[in-house]
């Protein structure tokens, strides 16, 4: 089992973007709502939200613009206990994200503002050694490494981070949009994988992170039977230097892990109706990590982040709808599926 430092100021900290959402009325299009309600988005600042929902001590580095918008994201990750004092107030004329979302159970689209966004204006200077140090995990997103100086700045986090003995977790975090084409991002992602203890992502997300292994320049191919694919997957990274567990998330399927050890890990499946189709892979993020830095078993840490997963996707935002432990105990008891009594 991964141990996480725990003579640390902050339980975890991510690193990436934090942007503000505006979400439909349910079941309406963007064409048709005549009301949007606002709420916090970015993978990092939801995964952020989701452990502290869970109880752990967590921080944040970003950058937003110095406005409203800006201001408005600090203040809801300050409301929801997430230490906001690594947060850059960019005053080049960037602009914090601004992503548009259909709250629908199916056909949701998004439509995402990203035009000189702030988080990638982060620079190395803005990485402060101590705080990394004084935190058991940091989570850098994957978005965070697609451009300069914020992918200089995310390297110099995890480089402080190793220095330090603080678990590294690479978020995929793939967005095709953000990266000049497809080489420079399976370069620079799996360079950062090579250098994380824990890497998670979807199957696309690590196919991309594969793109050049799996070229003819050097003559391999994946599978297109999903278990020798993933399998193939995490042999080849916990080859590298630093991954100890690699997570594919399948969506409806499931996730897997596999460790440095040896172990095999089948993530279950808990069926809910959906309200929306994003957030589930941050809850399930954040619920993991609760669940590592709490030294549960495998199986318990997948099942609690497969249930916080489930809980956030049958409810209609990300943020403030990630679960509390409590949450998701009961769901879990309700499914016949409990935690054994001495973790509770």
């Amino acid at each position: 089992m991964l141990t996480i430092p725990k003579d640390r100021r902050f339980d975890a900290i991510t690193l990436g973007r934090a942007n503000m959402d505006l979400y439909t009325e349910m079941e309406r299009s963007i064409e048709e709502t005549t009301t949007f309600t606002k709420s916090l988005g970015g993978s990092p600042a939801n995964i952020a939200v989701a452990m502290a929902r869970l109880g752990m001590n967590v921080g944040m580095i970003t950058a937003v613009a110095d406005d409203p918008i800006g201001a408005y994201v600090i203040d809801f990750l300050s409301s929801f206990q997430v230490d906001t004092s690594q947060i850059i107030r960019d005053t080049s004329g960037t602009s914090t994200s601004l992503a548009v979302a259909e709250t629908r159970r199916s056909g949701s689209r998004t439509v995402l503002y990203r035009n000189n966004a702030a988080d990638m204006a982060l620079r190395p200077t803005n990485i402060n050694s101590a705080y990394i140090a004084n935190a058991g995990i940091l989570v850098v997103s994957g978005q965070a490494l697609s451009r300069s100086p914020a992918r200089e700045a995310a390297m110099t986090a995890i480089a402080y981070a190793r220095d330090a003995g603080t678990v590294v977790v690479l978020d995929i975090d793939y967005r095709p949009y953000s990266w000049i084409d497809e080489e420079t991002a399976a370069v620079v992602l799996s360079t950062a994988a090579a250098v994380s203890d824990i890497v998670i992502g979807t199957r696309e997300e690590f196919d991309a992170l594969e793109y050049l292994w799996q070229s003819k320049i050097v003559g391999h191919k994946r599978s297109d039977d999903p278990q020798v694919a993933d399998q193939a997957t995490a042999e080849y990274l916990l080859a590298r230097e630093a991954p100890q567990l690699i997570v594919i998330k399948r969506g409806a399927a499931g996730s897997r892990g596999w460790t440095r050890e040896g172990a095999r890990i089948t993530g279950p499946v808990f069926p809910v109706q959906p309200l929306k189709p994003y957030g589930a892979g941050d809850a399930f993020a954040g619920a993991l990590l609760f669940g590592i830095s709490c030294q549960l078993s495998w199986d318990e840490c997948f099942s609690i982040a497969a249930a916080g997963a489930s809980i956030n996707i049958s409810r209609t935002r990300c943020a403030e709808d990630m679960a509390t432990w409590t949450e998701i105990t009961t769901f879990l008891q309700e499914r016949k599926n409990a935690l054994s009594p001495e973790t509770l």
